[in-house]
């Protein structure tokens, strides 16, 4: 899937299954993500986990190693982050 990210961001986003909402709960939890903590994302491709962690209000740091991120990404999050780089 990460090749398939790379030649194809917009196919991979619309073949590539979502997430359960309880995962992302489970974690959340597990981490006692809040306002108060830091976290640390390795991999954003299009952002679509990254969205619900940054609601918790923690401060995320997200890193795309891709060769092409979608650039749709940046406009999904950007509303959700105080600080938005793209390099």
């Amino acid at each position: 899937m990460r090749l398939q990210f790379n030649e194809d961001p917009e196919g991979y986003e619309a073949a590539r299954p979502g997430y359960p909402k309880t995962l992302f709960e489970d974690v959340i939890r597990f981490a006692a993500l809040d306002a108060s903590k830091a976290a640390l994302e390795i991999g954003i491709e299009t952002g679509r986990a990254t969205l619900p962690f940054l609601q918790t209000g923690c401060r995320l740091t997200a890193i795309e190693i891709g060769i092409r991120p979608r650039p749709s990404t940046g406009l999904r999050l950007k509303s959700a982050c105080r600080r938005f780089c793209a390099a």
